[in-house]
């Protein structure tokens, strides 16, 4: 990427992203090092006096972080629609060769029976791979498919991190 498309993908971050950039400097490129150096001078941000105000701005949920957010929504959806995207197209594929070809000698509608189970295979695994994927973001340990990561309490949803929040204030 050239220094002037980092210096305009930079010029359009806010400030906490530019500062989360400069926290992981060692995964940049040097070219990507001098943009961001420049981009933190032009907005007068110091980035050894502002970054423990952004460590401090902690996870409360996997909803804020982007990447595990999208990974979590996937899981979720699986786990809800996993019949119906995984074993609905083998069981149509299977009614339709039976009933349109039932004494076909073509392979033809073997292979489209065997691709389907195939593509249930593929979401079945993908399931079981999300479910160990997964990882909090807070403490690295195996999310799973619950509500809440079981070692350090991170809640899956900000719905849930805000029931909490309010129930501790009326107790």
């Amino acid at each position: 990427m050239k220094s002037r498309d980092l210096a305009q993908e930079y010029l359009d971050k806010t400030d906490d992203e530019i500062l989360r950039l400069a926290r992981d400097r060692a995964q940049l490129t040097p070219e990507a090092n001098t943009a961001l150096n420049d981009e933190l001078t032009r907005r007068r941000i110091d980035s050894k006096e502002r970054m423990p105000a952004l460590d401090q701005a902690e996870i409360r949920s996997l909803e804020d972080v982007p990447g595990v957010a999208r990974m979590a929504a996937r899981q979720e959806f699986l786990l809800r629609w996993y019949k119906p995207v995984a074993i609905a197209p083998f069981m149509v594929v299977l009614f339709i060769v039976l009933r349109l070809f039932p004494k076909s000698t073509s392979r033809i509608p073997i292979y489209f029976v065997f691709a389907s189970l195939v593509w249930t295979g593929a979401v079945i695994g993908y399931s079981f791979f999300l479910m160990f994927a997964l990882r909090c973001p807070v403490c690295g340990w195996r999310f799973g498919s619950r509500d809440k990561c079981s070692s350090c309490g991170l809640p899956r949803h900000r719905s849930i991190a805000g029931v909490d929040e309010i129930s501790k204030m009326w107790t």
